[in-house]
């Protein structure tokens, strides 16, 4: 038998790279990689939706407004992507993109976290964070929960991903700013079915469908039944065996605080609305509100929840300082002595 030296194998790998276009690689790289059965087979002519979104031209996205958010105006630089919502800058700290989620274990989440990397890596940008010091800028792994922008080009980056069919909104109570621009961006990107929105598993569902999903993150849309109230918890029922049907809880708190802003949960029944949040099983599939941008009002007469709480821009005057007196010792009050009578000696 003849011995096959390393010459005789190298030149055998690449004579295959030059000669074969199935190499997804060039040159020795691709070769082995192949040969190895890294490389993927050639795809074929209709693309899975999620991957002909992350090749297609990507949508532009419009300046971003973050008056609702405080800037942080440290200088800081992405060194590396770690997940397709977590960043590690070059001081060592970790931002995590805020108020949206991308689906994990999927094709989209590979193709976020692409993305991500190309826009972000060595790159300057500029973060934004609540204005409440001790709400909502740090999660429970101390990561520092921000809104990101590019600096060389004010690229909004969690708009990027959600008008590219990349992400989805998911706001929480402490971190519900951006809603309505984020949402604007989320419903172009589902009417053109781009990403995540072209695959039918992450397609709204119908009160009906509740149930299939619980344990999950979900946009769910209807009418609903009947608004109830019991024990100060307020219920909006999609159909009229409550026991059962899809429901959505609003605490006392969120109740109150929505009446500041016109808010009157007993006028929503028979109005149809789209409401975010985690299924949970609760005399049937169950949505708890703990804020106001999880549920959307479709009926043109109906408020809008996801209008920005902007700080109020109020001129006030420094009031005068009162005049200060001196403080003296009070005089002693004068006291009238009464005239004491002499009585004369009885011998006199």
């Amino acid at each position: 038998m003849r011995k096959i030296t390393m010459r005789t194998i190298i030149y055998v790998i690449l004579t295959l790279a030059v000669a074969s276009p199935a190499f997804a690689e060039p040159g020795l790289s691709g070769a082995l990689k192949t040969l190895s059965g890294i490389a993927a087979p050639a795809a074929p002519a209709g693309k899975e939706p999620e991957k002909a979104a992350a090749e297609a031209a990507p949508v532009s996205v419009p300046k971003a407004d973050f008056a609702e958010l405080q800037p942080d105006l440290s200088a800081i630089k992405v060194q590396k992507v770690i997940d397709p919502l977590t960043l590690l800058t070059t001081s060592g700290a970790i931002y995590k993109l805020s108020g949206i989620d991308i689906p994990e274990n999927s094709d989209i989440a590979v193709a976020a976290l692409k993305e991500l990397t190309t826009l972000l890596t060595e790159q300057d940008i500029k973060v934004y964070l609540t204005r409440d010091e001790k709400l909502g800028r740090q999660n429970r792994l101390g990561q520092t929960l921000a809104q990101i922008e590019r600096k060389k080009d004010a690229l909004w980056i969690e708009g990027h991903l959600l008008a590219n069919g990349l992400a989805r909104v998911r706001t929480t109570a402490a971190n519900p700013e951006m809603a309505k621009p984020m949402l604007a961006l989320e419903d172009a990107a589902r009417a053109q079915k781009l990403g995540l929105w072209a695959d039918a598993q992450y397609a709204i569902l119908t009160p009906a469908q509740a149930a299939e999903k619980k344990n999950s993150f979900q946009i769910i849309e209807g009418e609903i039944f009947n608004v109830a109230q019991k024990n100060n918890e307020t219920f909006l029922n999609f159909e009229q065996d409550w026991k059962k049907d899809f429901t959505i809880g609003v605490s006392p708190e969120l109740r109150r605080d929505l009446s500041r802003r016109n808010m009157n949960f007993l006028s929503l029944a028979h109005k149809k609305v789209r409401v975010r949040g985690w299924v949970e099983d609760r005399n049937g599939p169950f949505i708890s509100l703990d804020h106001g941008q999880q549920l959307e009002l479709l009926n043109s007469d109906m408020p809008s929840l996801q209008e920005p709480v902007k700080p109020q821009n109020r001129s006030f005057k420094t009031p005068d300082a009162p005049e200060m007196k001196e403080v003296t010792e009070p005089e002693a009050p004068a006291i009238e002595k009464p005239a004491l009578k002499m009585r004369k000696p009885a011998n006199e």
